[in-house]
């Protein structure tokens, strides 16, 4: 079975085949551009229904695809997408938040969760995560973390402004500037022991390693493994080159445990378990270019 890793960057769409190899021992790469997709050159978002039809969150909307054609199904630029148990999927713009819904022709129509915020909370910019928890569903935006349990909507308020958020384990995990790395916990946000120490340093990463222990990538201290009570360092064949080509946004998880990390300027580098860096991927291996903003693991 061939593992398929969507991987979205600066200039490009591209459908990465982890499994497959080309000549060389080069990776299979499928590209789509911008002029295929009709869209503007820059994604933020990839995720997959339960009907197996991708979804792409581009700079001036939602793009669905279905193997052969690309249809936009809103209209505004996207940062970032979840899907619940049922089927639904979330989403998170620019000044704006929203689920999709089919009209009577079954086709996917935007509908907006503004009017369940409160009017205090409505200007907030960019929403860069949304996640899918057993409470509901979370958006993340700069100054705000908003939290959709279907009937009501919750507001968490930073004073100093909140980085990227993180759901490991139906946990949400959220980096919130000159406090730290903090957690939810029976609706509270605590700061972790020893998350201080990213008060001022941007975390990417954060993955489930094994069964209690999360992978943490930041931007200049390294890889970390979180074992529940402290940081400890995680060294790896990729720490010099995550040092010239810092990491960016979400990594994932493939199939078969590894770890795939974008990164800004050097493309994807793909460490195992161990820390054994298996493979990188970038314009030599094919891609389009090396700044990945995304990465997506989908059913097959």
């Amino acid at each position: 079975m061939r593992l398929w890793l969507a991987i979205v960057f600066l200039f490009a769409v591209c459908f990465l085949f982890g499994q497959a190899t080309g000549e060389a021992g080069r990776p299979a790469l499928t590209n789509f551009s911008s002029k295929q997709y009709k869209g503007h050159p820059q994604n933020w978002a990839i995720l997959q229904d339960q009907r197996g039809l991708m979804y792409i969150g581009n700079n001036i909307g939602l793009m669905e695809y279905d193997g052969l054609s690309w249809t936009w199904v809103h209209q505004s630029i996207v940062r970032s997408m979840a899907i619940d148990k049922q089927g639904v999927i979330y989403v998170g713009g620019v000044g704006e938040i929203g689920f999709l819904s089919p009209d009577k022709q079954g086709n996917n129509r935007f509908v907006s969760l503004m009017d369940q915020i409160p009017p205090a909370y409505r200007e907030f910019g960019d929403v860069w995560n949304t996640y899918a928890t057993s409470e509901g569903i979370y958006f993340n935006a700069v100054k705000y973390l908003f939290l959709w349990d279907g009937k009501s909507m919750k507001v968490w308020e930073s004073k100093s402004n909140f980085h990227l958020a993180f759901v490991v384990r139906d946990t949400l995990y959220i980096r919130e500037w000159e406090k730290g790395l903090l957690r939810m916990d029976k609706g509270n946000l605590k700061l972790l022991p020893g998350g201080n120490r990213f008060a001022s340093e941007r975390i990417y990463v954060m993955l489930p390693y094994n069964a209690s222990s999360i992978l943490v990538g930041s931007r200049t201290q390294g890889l970390f493994l979180w074992d529940g009570n402290r940081f400890a360092p995680f060294a790896s064949e990729a720490d010099e080159f995550l040092k010239t080509n810092p990491l960016y946004l979400p990594g994932v998880v493939l199939p078969n445990g590894q770890f795939a990390l974008g990164t800004m300027g050097g493309g994807v580098a793909v460490i195992d378990w161990q820390g054994r860096l298996v493979r990188k991927l970038d314009r030599i291996s094919g891609l389009q270019d090396n700044t990945v903003y995304f990465l997506y693991a989908d059913q097959e």
